[in-house]
């Protein structure tokens, strides 16, 4: 039988060094008012067209705070050199449109997790001073300009094969993101251990990742390969005394992580396997999988990161977006859509509101790397689950698991460092007074007025809102 894929099918990562974008940031308020640092005040255009003229004499990058209720948008959506970034949901993150010679942005300021001021616009023009890539429309795309940059200047300058179609459509059509289970919902601690892994992301990332061709391949254990990845059996012959190792999607497309005895299939990771071993599962493959022969060395981009996290001001917040952002960037399905007329075809997207109709990819980031993304985001998962696991065997309770963070009700008893002392990849300790939880990614901390209120570990502030709209009112509070 063949072997699927073709393994000479590659393409290179970075195709391009990072190169300076010369723009100005520029904030608009919802009817349609612009300003940048060097305004004394707002000014104002009649229409998208006298807007384009702005944005090319001027050379401006416009954030907004509510860009589906922007004065402009509907004008945009209907003009044939524009293009719409939706997300998953086909909710609108910016407007790209194509200029006589460049293209400029119109992006929602809440990607930044900031809103759309003249203060915004300042601190942006400071990042791109200090980094020296111009100003980047997203984080994302700063981060990534950071990380191509790294990758050229870095100890390991080699280029990096990113995986064939069919090796890139099983990473995205099974990634995972964080893990998040709330072991305690509706219950009410009058103190709670957080335990948080600082810039658990970033810190994967900086570490070995897969490179070389991706290639199929059966078995899992092969020694001539550094790892493996691809879909197989589960079997717990008896129910584990602690935390699932691997996760399972049901038929309702909801995560588990099962405990039971029983049989489960999933894909995973050859790092994986060897948890599920270590718990006393067993795993067979279950088809083809893909392996990668080396592993990438390391890379100054965490340092440059952790540079602009410490630069003071404002930035400190930007940078630490950018950085998660730009892993991101490799996981996510084509962002960019064009408006069509007639029925929709496989993969176009519906958008409601203003320029309702119906979306068409117009191609795939040709610099993502998915099994770079996969496996990051995999590591942090695992790191998450092995602290866990330590706390319960060293007679903690586990109430709840968000990405990075992990919620005890006692004191952990492996090692945690001071946030202002914490490297990245390292555990910090914080202390948490009258905390419920009203459901997944949602801690009502605090509300006896001892503490801080709402928090959304693993929920990145520009999607909380979408969170929201897409998940069931929180439970009733509990009784003090």
């Amino acid at each position: 039988m063949p072997r699927p894929g073709h393994p000479a099918h590659v393409a290179w990562w970075p195709s391009y060094p990072a190169k300076s974008r010369p723009r100005t940031p520029c904030a608009s308020a919802r009817d349609g008012a612009c300003q940048t640092t060097a305004d004394a005040a707002p000014w104002r255009v009649a229409s998208w067209a006298a807007l384009t003229a702005e944005l090319e004499a001027r050379n401006l990058e416009v954030y907004v705070d509510d860009l589906e209720g922007w004065a402009f948008t509907a004008a945009a959506l209907s003009d044939p050199r524009a293009q719409a970034v939706l997300d998953r949901r086909g909710h609108l993150r910016a407007l790209v449109w194509r200029g006589t010679r460049r293209r400029f942005w119109v992006t929602r300021a809440e990607a930044w997790g900031r809103r759309a001021t003249v203060s915004l616009c300042r601190d942006l023009e400071a990042l791109a001073a200090r980094t020296g890539l111009g100003q980047q429309p997203t984080p994302g795309r700063l981060g990534d300009a950071l990380a191509r940059r790294a990758h050229f200047l870095g100890d390991d300058p080699r280029r990096v094969s990113r995986p064939a179609s069919i090796c890139a459509t099983l990473l995205l059509q099974t990634q995972v993101g964080g893990r998040s289970q709330c072991l305690a919902p509706g219950e009410r601690h009058e103190v709670v251990y957080e335990i948080d892994r600082r810039s658990a992301y970033p810190a994967a990332w900086a570490r070995r990742k897969p490179i070389g061709t991706a290639h199929a391949a059966r078995d899992p254990d092969d020694p001539a390969e550094v790892t493996w990845v691809g879909p197989v059996v589960v079997t717990y012959p008896e129910a584990l005394d602690c935390l699932g190792p691997i996760e399972v999607r049901g038929a309702d497309g909801r995560l588990a992580y099962p405990t039971a005895a029983g049989t489960y299939r999933t894909t995973a990771w050859r790092e994986q396997i060897a948890d599920i071993r270590a718990c006393g599962g067993t795993v067979t493959p279950d088809g083809w999988g893909w392996s990668w022969s080396a592993w990438s060395g390391p890379t100054p981009w965490l340092a440059e990161m952790e540079r602009l996290r410490h630069a003071g001001g404002g930035l400190g917040g930007l940078a630490k977006t950018a950085a998660v952002a730009a892993i991101g960037r490799h996981g996510v399905h084509p962002g960019r859509f064009a408006r069509v007329d007639g029925a929709g075809a496989a993969g176009d997207v519906a958008v409601g509101g203003p320029g309702a109709g119906t979306y068409r990819p117009t191609g795939s980031d040709p610099d993502a790397l998915p099994h770079w993304h996969a496996y990051v985001l995999m590591q942090a998962r695992r790191a998450t689950w092995a602290r866990a696991v330590a706390e319960a065997h060293a007679g903690a309770r586990i109430l709840a698991l968000e990405t990075d963070a992990i919620a005890l009700d006692r004191e952990p008893s492996g090692s945690v460092e001071a946030k202002a002392d914490a490297a990245p990849g390292e555990w910090v300790l914080q202390v948490r007074r009258s905390v419920w939880w009203a459901r997944l990614r949602w801690w009502v901390v605090g509300d006896d007025g001892s503490g801080d209120g709402t928090r959304m570990p693993g929920c990145p502030r520009g999607s909380r809102a979408v969170w929201l709209e897409t998940h069931p009112p929180p439970l009733a509070a509990p009784a003090a």
